[in-house]
Protein backbone atom coordinates (compact mmCIF):
# COMPACT_ATOMS: atom_id res chain seq x y z
CA UNK A 1 0.00 0.00 0.00
CA UNK A 2 2.59 2.35 0.53
CA UNK A 3 3.68 1.72 -3.05
CA UNK A 4 0.35 2.61 -3.91
CA UNK A 5 0.63 5.83 -1.82
CA UNK A 6 3.96 6.96 -3.26
CA UNK A 7 2.83 6.41 -6.59
CA UNK A 8 -0.46 8.45 -6.08
CA UNK A 9 1.84 11.14 -4.25
CA UNK A 10 4.49 11.13 -7.51
CA UNK A 11 1.70 11.39 -10.06
CA UNK A 12 0.19 14.36 -7.89
CA UNK A 13 3.50 16.19 -7.95
CA UNK A 14 4.36 15.30 -11.86
CA UNK A 15 0.58 16.80 -12.51
CA UNK A 16 1.67 19.73 -10.31
CA UNK A 17 5.25 20.45 -12.45
CA UNK A 18 3.00 19.99 -15.52
CA UNK A 19 0.81 22.16 -14.26
CA UNK A 20 3.13 25.02 -13.22
CA UNK A 21 4.60 24.48 -16.53
CA UNK A 22 1.84 24.87 -18.81
CA UNK A 23 0.79 28.51 -16.96
CA UNK A 24 4.30 29.43 -17.47
CA UNK A 25 3.86 28.54 -21.11
CA UNK A 26 0.92 30.33 -21.07
CA UNK A 27 2.48 33.17 -19.25
CA UNK A 28 5.07 33.76 -21.58
CA UNK A 29 2.50 33.17 -24.41
CA UNK A 30 0.34 35.67 -23.57
CA UNK A 31 3.29 38.08 -23.34
CA UNK A 32 4.69 37.17 -26.87
CA UNK A 33 1.14 37.93 -28.00
CA UNK A 34 1.09 41.46 -26.56
CA UNK A 35 4.59 42.31 -27.32
CA UNK A 36 3.23 41.39 -31.26
CA UNK A 37 0.18 43.34 -31.06
CA UNK A 38 2.22 46.07 -29.43
CA UNK A 39 4.63 45.92 -32.28
CA UNK A 40 2.07 45.46 -35.11
CA UNK A 41 0.14 48.54 -33.97
CA UNK A 42 3.15 50.25 -33.66
CA UNK A 43 4.09 49.53 -37.20
CA UNK A 44 0.72 50.09 -38.78
CA UNK A 45 0.39 53.74 -36.89
CA UNK A 46 3.92 54.26 -38.93
CA UNK A 47 2.47 53.06 -42.14
CA UNK A 48 -0.64 55.70 -41.17
CA UNK A 49 1.77 58.60 -40.83
CA UNK A 50 3.80 57.97 -43.70
CA UNK A 51 0.97 57.13 -46.72
CA UNK A 52 -0.76 60.31 -45.10
CA UNK A 53 2.62 62.11 -46.05
CA UNK A 54 3.17 60.43 -49.11
CA UNK A 55 -0.71 61.42 -50.34
CA UNK A 56 -0.06 65.39 -49.37
CA UNK A 57 3.35 65.13 -51.30
CA UNK A 58 1.13 64.20 -53.87
CA UNK A 59 -1.30 66.59 -53.80
CA UNK A 60 1.56 69.09 -53.47
CA UNK A 61 3.27 67.67 -56.54
CA UNK A 62 -0.07 67.24 -58.63
CA UNK A 63 -1.28 70.98 -57.63
CA UNK A 64 1.90 72.33 -58.68
CA UNK A 65 2.03 70.38 -62.21
CA UNK A 66 -1.36 71.37 -62.64
CA UNK A 67 -0.94 74.94 -62.52
CA UNK A 68 2.14 74.29 -65.28
CA UNK A 69 -0.06 72.56 -66.88
CA UNK A 70 -2.49 75.07 -67.03
CA UNK A 71 -0.21 78.07 -67.51
CA UNK A 72 1.29 76.32 -70.97
CA UNK A 73 -2.68 76.23 -71.97
CA UNK A 74 -2.66 79.98 -71.49
CA UNK A 75 0.28 80.70 -72.88
CA UNK A 76 -0.09 77.95 -76.15
CA UNK A 77 -3.92 79.88 -76.48
CA UNK A 78 -2.74 83.33 -76.30
CA UNK A 79 0.11 82.27 -79.00
CA UNK A 80 -2.41 80.95 -81.33
CA UNK A 81 -4.80 83.97 -80.73
CA UNK A 82 -1.58 86.40 -82.20
CA UNK A 83 -0.82 83.90 -84.47
CA UNK A 84 -4.45 83.60 -85.97
CA UNK A 85 -5.17 87.23 -85.56
CA UNK A 86 -1.95 88.17 -87.67
CA UNK A 87 -2.77 85.46 -90.02
CA UNK A 88 -6.54 87.14 -90.75
CA UNK A 89 -4.59 90.55 -91.31
CA UNK A 90 -2.13 88.94 -93.87
CA UNK A 91 -5.38 87.64 -95.78
CA UNK A 92 -7.76 91.12 -95.51
CA UNK A 93 -4.05 92.66 -96.58
CA UNK A 94 -3.89 90.17 -99.92
CA UNK A 95 -7.72 90.31 -100.50
CA UNK A 96 -7.55 94.40 -100.57
CA UNK A 97 -4.23 94.33 -102.72
CA UNK A 98 -5.38 91.70 -105.37
CA UNK A 99 -8.99 91.24 -105.03
CA UNK A 100 -8.82 89.42 -108.37
CA UNK A 101 -6.70 87.08 -107.52
CA UNK A 102 -8.46 87.04 -104.23
CA UNK A 103 -11.79 86.16 -105.65
CA UNK A 104 -10.56 83.35 -108.08
CA UNK A 105 -9.18 81.66 -105.04
CA UNK A 106 -12.06 81.82 -103.49
CA UNK A 107 -14.19 80.49 -106.44
CA UNK A 108 -11.67 78.11 -106.85
CA UNK A 109 -11.94 76.42 -103.36
CA UNK A 110 -15.66 76.31 -103.49
CA UNK A 111 -15.87 74.31 -106.62
CA UNK A 112 -13.79 72.03 -105.16
CA UNK A 113 -15.44 71.48 -101.66
CA UNK A 114 -18.45 71.73 -103.35
CA UNK A 115 -17.36 69.01 -105.80
CA UNK A 116 -15.93 67.29 -102.53
CA UNK A 117 -19.39 66.97 -100.88
CA UNK A 118 -21.79 66.76 -103.52
CA UNK A 119 -20.28 62.72 -103.79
Amino acid sequence: MSENVTSIDKAQSDSSRVMERANELRQAAAERGQVLRDSVSAQAEELKATTATKVDEFKEVSTARGEQVKEQAIDQLEATKEKLSETKAEVENFILEKPREAAAIAFGTGLLLGLIFRR
